[in-house]
């Protein structure tokens, strides 16, 4: 039988992942670690967002390449100026 890594309780269901726990603290553990991690992307979206110029905030051809390292890709961006008009 599995432990639950939070409150080392052992699953019921034997050879089931996290996930698909029956324990009621191991769901509940799982999902504030899901909506903190997706919190903390779309925090991270927002702030790649604001640092990109005015033209290029609203623009849909951009697409975030790398959340961590920051890195956007857009075709109509040349030395972080934008082509299009």
């Amino acid at each position: 039988m599995m432990k639950c890594l939070e409150t080392n309780q052992v699953c019921s269901e034997q050879d089931k992942k996290c996930k698909n726990c029956k324990l009621d603290d191991c769901r509940k553990s799982l999902e504030i670690l899901e909506e903190y991690e997706y919190k903390e992307e779309k925090r991270k979206i927002q702030k790649i967002v604001k640092q990109l110029p005015l033209k290029c905030q609203s623009c849909n051809m951009i697409r975030i390449t790398n959340i961590q390292k920051e890195r956007v890709y857009c075709p109509y961006m040349i030395n972080n100026m934008c082509i299009l008009k």
